[in-house]
């Protein structure tokens, strides 16, 4: 992943290069010592997902963006929703990307025992689902924006599938039946279904209902 670093969100923490760790990135945009832009390999990316140590407890989301400033992102987590916990690591503990699709992720995890696992992917309780081998389970916001999942110990996979509840097909009406290419293509293609057919007034309210919530 190549990144200007720039961001403005995260702008007054003293902490910033970590945080893009956290992020999973590979490689910064920066100026040099010359005041030019360079590029440069970031030697403490985090990966896709890790085990860590500690989850602390704060009490609020302001407290808990402060906090990033002084934490330790590759053994500790943030959570306002969990209480504080400790877990023992192990070196044989390992977690694998193994799949990577705009709707579902998959990863494949080994574990000594129970432990406690960081993705660096956006947490968003309205559209992501987690398993662990095919049962849904829990998973929390921690460090302000990411996903965090206690886990058993074992080989196990891990499956992130994005099912947003907003958008069903029951917000939609069929298209009117007429002679030509629209009612061809809807023979044979849902994807057409869902891109040519009309709101209804009701379905549509409810749909940016959904939308204005998130």
């Amino acid at each position: 992943m190549l990144v200007v670093f720039y961001t403005p969100r995260f702008s007054f923490l003293k902490n910033k290069f970590n945080v893009l760790s956290m992020l999973n990135v590979k490689y910064i945009v920066d100026l040099n010592e010359n005041n030019a832009l360079g590029l440069r390999l970031n030697d403490e990316n985090l990966g896709d997902a890790w085990f860590i140590e500690n989850i602390i407890n704060v009490n609020n989301s302001n407290e808990e963006i402060l906090s990033l400033n002084d934490l330790n992102y590759s053994r500790d987590c943030l959570s306002k929703d969990l209480p504080n916990k400790k877990f023992t690591l192990s070196e044989t503990d390992n977690i694998v990307l193994t799949s990577r699709k705009s709707n579902e992720l998959i990863y494949n995890y080994t574990a000594k025992t129970e432990s406690f696992i960081v993705f660096s992917e956006a947490y968003y309780s309205k559209g992501w689902q987690a398993y662990i081998d095919g049962q849904k389970v829990e998973h929390y916001k921690i460090n302000y924006l990411l996903r965090g999942m206690e886990v058993p110990k074992g080989d196990h996979e891990i499956k992130f599938i994005f099912n947003p509840g907003i958008i069903k097909k029951e917000y939609w009406k069929n298209p009117s039946k007429k002679f030509g290419i629209r009612p061809l293509l809807r023979k044979f293609t849902n994807r057409y279904y869902a891109v040519y057919a009309e709101r209804s007034k009701e379905s549509y309210t409810n749909y940016y209902k959904g939308v204005l919530n998130l």
